[in-house]
């Protein structure tokens, strides 16, 4: 069994074996610059942290016992916060990886960190070796395991967390609470709400004609139903539905006439053109006698995908410059998934891992030789980049983004599961689904490169 100790942070070395690591490191120096450039920006911001507000409390270090000298620690979880203790207490480590301007920086944080107060030992708890160790960092670092890992926030929780700190209504949330307390959901979908993407609402409820489509309406952050609640609820629930189901994803609403075609698809707006003498926030509002919400039916984009044979729409267009690649593309096209699914399964992953090890190389933010990270950390270095140059934004980039986790039908376990589960295989509209919800990842990172101006 381990012991919570506290270790002073000078006998607390790297782990040179650090999965964040592509390649295990051959000292301590080796080991401190590989991570400060594996995620310099990142890094830095972690530092400016501890420097400013100290360490997180919550959140103790994972060490074991060093071979030599004997008084020393290897630190197996908590290695970025060590890295930023010490280029905070002595920043000319870092000198020879960052740049100048970057350099000046570390030593201002240092003035604040040492005028807060260094930090000189730290809550470590202490295991015999790495076996024993593993049952924790896989806790922590692989997925939410059944809910015995670490759970993370979701965007509903997230925005409920900022609704009780700032006291600020979300608009998003305020329409989840009304359908869910309205009765107006069967068991199923209720059990699902917390899977509704909350920023596919929020993108609906946003949008002043829909909202004028669906009766309701917002001031200063309060949304208002202008119809009789319990009418209002109905095309709210089949929105909510919809979302926790599934059915319904960010490239069905991605501009205001796709928005407005889906809300006319689900039915006439409620209350015929009866309004409310004053309109009532839907957090007050009090509805009856409503049966609960049928799932809808599909929206266009979704219907195609159950009509279509193959996981990629045969007319599908992609400038795929890689001459290997771009057949695969092809096979993808014509491939019949409802009588390959495992074959087509095994080869989205690989086109997915193919395209983007060729981005990353393309634009040199890794060499061939470094392309041994795993398939979501890959993913999430993409995504970094195409927002950072404009290319996509947040929203757009949300079902790449999912990748990184480990859990969910887009998970990066769930590709994973395709090759290498022999217990596991997707359905041919899962796969659909997928590919659809990436369709825009594949276009944007395909496109050519724009040279020098």
């Amino acid at each position: 069994m381990g012991e919570l100790r506290e270790i002073p942070v000078s006998q607390l070395f790297l782990d040179p074996q650090n999965p964040r690591l592509d390649e295990v490191q051959s000292s301590q120096p080796a080991t401190l610059q590989r991570v400060l450039t594996s995620s310099t920006d990142k890094l830095f911001r972690l530092a400016r942290s501890i420097a400013n507000n100290g360490l997180d409390p919550t959140n103790s270090f994972l060490a074991m016992p060093a071979l030599t000298p004997k008084d020393r620690f290897i630190v197996l979880e908590g290695n970025r916060r060590l890295a930023a203790l010490k280029i905070l207490e002595h920043p000319e480590l870092a000198a020879a990886v960052v740049s100048a301007g970057q350099l000046r920086a570390l030593r201002e944080l240092q003035k604040t960190y040492r005028a807060r107060g260094s930090i000189e030992t730290v809550p470590t708890y202490v295991v015999r070796n790495r076996e024993e160790a593993d049952q924790w960092l896989l806790l922590r670092h692989g997925g939410e395991r059944g809910g015995a890992g670490l759970v993370p926030w979701g965007s509903q929780e997230k925005a409920r967390f900022t609704q009780r700190r700032l006291g600020e209504k979300d608009p998003a949330l305020q329409v989840l609470d009304f359908v869910a307390k309205s009765g107006a959901l069967d068991e199923e979908t209720a059990s699902r709400l917390k899977d509704v993407a909350r920023t596919n609402l929020d993108r609906l409820i946003a949008d002043t004609e829909v909202r004028a489509y669906l009766g309701l309406a917002r001031h200063h952050g309060v949304i208002y139903t202008q119809v009789d609640p319990t009418e209002a609820v109905k095309l709210l629930a089949k929105i909510v539905t919809a979302l926790a189901h599934g059915d319904l994803n960010v490239t069905q609403i991605e501009n205001q006439s796709a928005r407005m075609r889906y809300v006319r698809s689900l039915g006439p707006a409620p209350g015929k053109g009866k309004r409310l003498a004053v309109a009532e926030p839907i957090d007050l509002a009090a509805v009856s006698d409503v049966e609960p919400a049928d799932r809808p039916a599909k929206a266009a984009a979704s219907a195609a995908a159950r009509l279509r044979r193959t996981l990629i729409p045969r007319k599908a267009i992609c400038a795929v410059a890689n001459p290997k690649i771009a057949e695969l593309f092809r096979e993808l096209r014509t491939l019949d998934l409802d009588k390959y699914t495992n074959s087509g399964g095994t080869s989205f992953r690989v086109l997915l891992e193919l395209s983007v090890d060729h981005y990353l190389v393309d634009r040199s933010i890794r060499k061939e030789d470094q392309l041994r990270a795993g398939l979501g950390q890959k993913v999430q270095e993409v995504a970094t980049d195409l927002k950072g140059k404009g290319l996509m934004n947040d929203q757009q980039l949300k079902a790449a983004r999912t990748i990184t986790s480990s859990d969910g039908m887009m998970g990066v376990d769930t590709f994973h599961a395709y090759v290498h589960n022999r217990y596991f295989s997707a359905t041919p509209l899962d796969l659909k689904k997928a590919w659809d919800n990436l369709a825009a990842f594949f276009d944007v990172i395909w496109r050519p490169a724009k040279g020098p101006a």
